[in-house]
C-alpha cells in the first residue's frame, strides 16, 4: 500500500508532466511565500513577550544596583540648578570676580547678562558702611528750642575765664550762702552802697556801683529783640556814649549783625547766661551756674573771636555764693543800683512818671539797668543822657 506521501508526490509528478514548465515554478513560490509568512507570523507573537521580559529584567537590574551608581546617574540633573550661584557670590563679596569653576562652565551669553547687575551691587555694598555725618555742637548751631542747664564740670578755657574743679565749688558752697535773692525795684539804689560793701568783705568782683565818684554806667540785657537795639545803638553813637550789652546765647545766635555793632563800635558785651531759662540760674546748683556760663563763653569766643569779661544774672535774682564762683572763675559779676520793669514789651509805661524816678535815683556809682523790648526804654534814654550829663556824671564801662 503506497503512503500518503508517495501518492502525493506521484500526484505532482503526474501533474507536472501535464502543467505547463512555468506552473512547476509557481508552486514552488506560492509555498516559499506561505513558510515565510508562517515564520514572520510566529515571531511577531513571539516578540511582545521577549520585549516585557527585557523590561523586567532591566528594572530588576536598576533596583540590584548600589546608591553610587544611581547617584551618578542623577548628577548632571542637579548640577543643572544652581546656576545663579556665581551671580549671588559676586554681589555678596562686591567684587566682579566670579569663582574659577563658574567662569568655565558659564557661556558668553550669561556672563553678558549679569555684567550690569554686578557694578550696581558693588556700588550699594561699598557706600553701606558709610559713616553717618557729624553733628555740630550747640556752641555752632542755635537749638530752636531752650537749652537745658548743661552738665558737663570740666570746659575749655576761654581767655582769662576758667572753669574750678569739684573740691573748689564744694569749699564756695560750704562757705557762702547760695540762696538766691531778688534785688529788682526802682528804689534799689538805696541799699546798693550797702551791697558793694558787702561783696567787698567777702572778697567777690561784684559791681553793685561802679568805682570812680562820679561815674555812671548804662547797662542794657538783651534775651530777645523786638526791633529797637538798632535805634539804641544809633541815639549812643549820636550822643558819644559807650554802653555794656548783656546777651544771650539765644540773642546772640539769631542778631549776630547787632552784636558784631556792639563788639565794632566800643561797647562791652558781656554774658547774660547761654540758656536764659525762666527761672533765673542762681537758683540752680553752681556746677549748673559754671558750665552755663562757660558754655556761653566758649561760645562768644568761637563766633566773634570775643572774651568776656562781665557776667549779668538773669531774671533779676543772684545769691553770694554763686557770685564768688563766677568772681573765682574771672568774671565781674554786674548787678544794678537803678532798674524798672520795661522788660515787658507791652507794658503800658508813661514815661512823664518813670523819667524823673530815674534821675530822682542816680548817685555816684549808679548802674542803669535796662531792657530793649519797650518802645518807651527807646524815648527814654536820650533825654536821661542829657540829664546825667548836666549833673556832672560821666559814662564808663565795666
Amino acid at each position: 500500500m503506497v503512503n500518503g506521501r508517495e501518492k502525493q508526490r506521484l500526484r505532482r509528478a503526474q501533474k507536472g508532466k501535464k502543467a505547463p514548465g512555468w506552473m512547476k515554478y509557481a508552486f514552488i513560490l506560492t509555498d516559499a511565500v506561505i513558510v515565510i509568512g508562517a515564520v514572520w507570523l510566529i515571531s511577531d507573537a513571539v516578540s511582545p513577550l521577549k520585549k516585557a521580559e527585557a523590561e523586567t529584567a532591566y528594572v530588576q537590574e536598576s533596583a540590584d544596583r548600589p546608591d553610587t551608581d544611581r547617584t551618578e546617574t542623577e548628577a548632571p540633573e542637579i548640577a543643572e540648578e544652581p546656576e545663579k550661584e556665581p551671580e549671588t557670590e559676586a554681589s555678596r563679596d562686591g567684587t566682579r570676580g566670579e569663582p574659577a569653576e563658574a567662569a568655565e562652565s558659564q557661556e558668553e551669553p550669561a556672563a553678558s547678562e549679569t555684567e550690569p547687575e554686578t557694578p550696581e551691587e558693588t556700588e550699594l555694598t561699598e557706600t553701606e558702611p558709610a559713616p553717618p555725618p557729624e553733628t555740630e555742637s550747640p556752641a555752632t548751631q542755635p537749638p530752636e528750642t531752650e537749652p537745658p542747664a548743661p552738665q558737663v564740670t570740666s570746659l575749655a578755657y576761654v581767655g582769662n575765664i576758667h572753669s574750678l574743679s569739684q573740691d573748689q565749688i564744694n569749699a564756695i558752697r560750704a562757705s557762702y550762702d547760695c540762696n538766691g535773692r531778688g534785688y529788682g525795684g526802682i528804689t534799689y539804689y538805696q541799699r546798693a552802697p550797702s551791697v558793694q560793701s558787702q561783696m567787698d568783705g567777702m572778697g567777690i568782683n561784684c559791681r553793685a556801683l561802679v568805682p570812680g565818684g562820679n561815674t555812671v554806667a548804662l547797662t542794657f540785657q538783651e534775651g530777645w529783640e523786638p526791633g529797637y537795639t538798632g535805634q539804641l545803638l544809633d541815639i549812643l553813637a549820636q550822643k558819644g556814649v559807650k554802653a555794656n550789652f548783656y546777651v544771650t546765647y539765644g540773642y546772640a545766635s539769631k542778631r549776630p549783625d547787632l552784636v558784631w555793632r556792639m563788639i565794632n563800635e566800643g561797647h562791652t558785651v558781656g554774658s547774660h547766661t547761654y540758656s536764659c531759662p525762666e527761672t533765673s540760674l542762681a537758683y540752680f546748683a553752681l556746677e549748673d551756674i559754671m558750665n552755663d556760663a562757660m558754655q556761653m563763653q566758649q561760645y562768644m569766643h568761637n563766633t566773634f573771636g570775643y572774651d568776656m569779661h562781665a557776667y549779668n544774672y538773669n531774671s533779676g535774682a543772684w545769691s553770694p555764693g554763686s557770685a564768688k564762683m563766677l568772681s573765682d572763675m574771672g568774671y565781674t559779676v554786674v548787678l544794678c543800683s537803678n532798674s524798672y520793669a520795661d522788660f515787658d514789651a507791652y507794658a503800658a509805661i508813661d514815661p512823664n512818671v518813670w523819667l524823673p524816678q530815674l534821675e530822682a535815683g542816680l548817685i555816684p556809682g549808679s548802674i542803669y539797668a535796662f531792657h530793649v523790648t519797650n518802645p518807651v526804654t527807646i524815648q527814654m534814654i536820650g533825654p536821661l543822657i542829657d540829664y546825667i550829663r548836666s549833673r556832672g556824671f560821666t559814662f564808663v564801662l565795666i
